[in-house]
């Protein structure tokens, strides 16, 4: 045995880290409602019976060791807390709605997917599955930005409203020829695919619109669609604080400072058409809402928390990522930095799921508290080698 070394402790004498939580650094067991000792426990799961860790492998790292992730704003790959207006300490907490009152992660589950494991969905132009940044001429990165205008000029997303959808929950709209609501390719004699493009293109050269149809809708004739919100089907202008008009505008920003809406394109996807994903789950790729237990709709809602009791999602931003960009970090094992799911031998698809525990049957994570952390709200823990607590 010997002590390891880093630059943020040479020696490798092992000291407690401490934290505005924990100023004594002693360790002890955080307890939650579903441990009240706090004593670890291996959590288990139909594929790992026996909840014992084990490394996780992938084509692009087969040993499975765990490594820093890095890109052009985070050379090192050293987690960082991530900051922003409204959570100016970063520390991440679990965000609440009127559905979901603890804010506890949950499955999300649909007739496609009664488990609501997740899964990457695939594509003819995507047969892995594998998200990558997309890519255009106004936006060669691919990075994703937040849009602005002269109605928003924050560019944060918001829930729209009006008189028919007073809380601007979206929700699937249906009709006489669509009574699901759920949205599919409309294709016609120009367009047999039925995939969206730009007006005069290959599959159009006039541009002429035409009615496109689908099984759903034989003839291609245009139907106001309804739903519990809209009975009438009638459209109508949606409002929000930052738009009281409701009239639409182009969203403009440094990347795309015309608004003109463009189709991204990527390796994977040259011509930028987007398409359908499936998966084993959902052969057709036609998109539905995913339900649970706390949200039985399935309707999303902004999720609030203390410290945003707006709910309306924010770019947080650090020291490493003033502009908080989100962009794929990369490594050694991964230089592309593109996600992918880690396999083992207990897990060969390497799909997520939830572990379960006798002190926690469900499996969902909760924050774990303890006397000297009430909240149960991580924090970065820190020690005289290592002031910042940064791993």
């Amino acid at each position: 045995m010997y002590n390891l070394t880093s630059d943020i402790n040479p020696t490798g004498i092992p000291v407690n880290l401490t934290s505005d939580t924990n100023p004594s650094g002693i360790p002890v067991n955080l307890t939650s409602d579903t441990n009240h000792t706090g004593i670890p426990v291996n959590l288990t799961s139909d594929i790992n019976p026996t909840g014992i860790p084990v490394n996780l492998t992938s084509d692009i790292n087969p040993t499975g060791i765990p490594v820093n992730l890095t890109s052009d704003i985070n050379p090192t790959g050293i987690p960082v807390n991530l900051t922003s207006d409204i959570n100016p300490t970063g520390i991440p907490v679990n965000l609440t709605s009127d559905i979901n009152p603890t804010g506890i992660p949950v499955n999300l589950t649909s007739d496609i997917n009664p488990t609501g494991i997740p899964v990457n969905l695939t594509s003819d132009i995507n047969p892995t599955g594998i998200p990558v940044n997309l890519t255009s001429d106004i936006n060669p990165t691919g990075i994703p930005v937040n849009l602005t205008s002269d109605i928003n000029p924050t560019g944060i997303p918001v829930n729209l409203t009006s008189d028919i959808n007073p809380t601007g929950i979206p929700v699937n709209l249906t009709s006489d020829i669509n009574p699901t609501g759920i949205p599919v390719n409309l294709t016609s004699d120009i367009n047999p695919t039925g995939i969206p493009v730009n007006l005069t293109s290959d599959i159009n050269p006039t541009g002429i619109p035409v009615n496109l149809t689908s099984d759903i809708n034989p003839t291609g004739i245009p139907v106001n669609l309804t739903s519990d919100i809209n009975p009438t089907g009638i459209p109508v202008n949606l409002t929000s604080d930052i738009n009281p008009t409701g009239i639409p505008v182009n969203l403009t920003s440094d990347i795309n400072p015309t608004g003109i809406p463009v189709n991204l394109t990527s390796d994977i996807n040259p011509t930028g058409i987007p398409v359908n994903l499936t998966s084993d789950i959902n052969p057709t790729g036609i998109p539905v809402n995913l339900t649970s237990d706390i949200n039985p709709t399935g309707i999303p809602v902004n999720l609030t928390s203390d410290i945003n009791p707006t709910g309306i999602p924010v770019n947080l931003t650090s020291d490493i990522n003033p502009t908080g960009i989100p962009v794929n970090l990369t490594s050694d094992i991964n230089p592309t930095g593109i996600p992918v799911n880690l396999t083992s031998d207990i897990n060969p698809t390497g799909i997520p799921v939830n572990l379960t525990s006798d002190i926690n049957p469900t499996g969902i994570p909760v924050n774990l508290t303890s006397d000297i952390n009430p909240t149960g709200i991580p924090v970065n823990l820190t020690s005289d080698i290592n002031p910042t607590g940064i791993t």
